[in-house]
């Protein structure tokens, strides 16, 4: 069985069978209204497959963006507790 004609034209189109499994939400090539969740063989096997990805290490620039996070940080707390201490003052000079 060949592949489904549609964009590409390469080898692999032409060797790749199209599998899909309607588990929910499809009767007799009707749908039901519901969600359709479909079970696609060759994506799961796919998916398995151990990628390509390594880990890489930006050295300093990692430590300076972490040192600029913690700065941040540090003053959002610093004017949080400040804006509580002007707040008090503002009401207690009601009494």
């Amino acid at each position: 069985a060949r592949r489904q004609q549609g964009y590409g034209r390469g080898r692999r189109m032409q060797i790749e069978q199209d599998e899909i499994e309607f588990l929910s939400g499809v009767r007799a090539g009707e749908t039901l209204g519901s969600p359709i969740a479909m079970l696609v063989p060759i994506l799961s096997d796919w998916a398995a497959r151990p990628t390509g990805l390594v880990r890489t290490d930006h050295g300093i620039v990692s430590w300076i963006l972490t040192a600029f996070a913690a700065a941040s940080a540090a003053w959002s707390l610093r004017d949080l507790l400040a804006s509580r201490r002007l707040a008090r003052a503002r009401f207690s000079s009601f009494d």
